[in-house]
């Protein structure tokens, strides 16, 4: 939905390599061009180059298939607040990732720890907790389960940052710091 676009925006435009795979019915075209809409309002502000929303734009892919994900090194999941839908696609993403790909719920609700238990290496499971609107609010939670490494707070964090966002780690109890 829109907080897995907004998501997708801001990774994009802050250099990485983004891949915005679809659960959602409706076109691949049509959230493509929401974003483009996005960045393009940013543009009118003068928060943008024009030339910077193009390069966006090419950084970002969309697609319906999870074997996309094959090289990614951070995988953010924002599908609807429902446990056993997330911890099934936590599941068939982890058969498709690298070994030192972290996988990231945005999960405001849920126990990121039941999210965790169900893959078979849950120390690559973390919370990024991002707030709606993605472009305009600072704040990103990185959520620590109890089986969530090291590693994989690491990453989070450093990629938080490099959205020009700040970080903000917490322990996982529904609710978590702002709601």
């Amino acid at each position: 939905g829109g907080m897995g676009r907004g998501i997708a925006e801001v990774a994009a435009a802050s250099g990485f390599e983004t891949i915005l795979v679809k659960a959602t019915p409706g076109e691949l075209d049509q959230a493509r061009r929401s974003i483009a809409e996005s960045l393009g309002r940013a543009v009118k502000k003068g928060k943008l180059s024009a030339a910077a929303l193009d390069a966006t734009l090419e950084r970002l892919t969309l697609t319906r298939d999870l074997d996309a994900l094959a090289g990614c090194g951070l995988v953010v999941e924002s599908i609807v607040e429902d446990l056993s839908h997330k911890q099934a696609l936590f599941r068939d993403i982890e058969s498709r990732i690298s070994a030192s790909c972290v996988l990231a719920s945005n999960t405001s609700a849920l126990s990121l720890a039941r999210i965790a238990e169900t893959v078979p290496h849950p120390g690559r499971v973390a919370g990024l907790h991002f707030f709606n609107p993605v472009h305009r609010m600072q704040l990103v939670e990185v959520v620590r389960a109890p089986s969530t490494g090291d590693a994989a707070v690491a990453t989070c964090v450093e990629f938080v940052r490099k959205l020009g966002k700040v970080p903000v780690v917490v322990a996982d109890s529904p609710g978590f710091l702002v709601n």
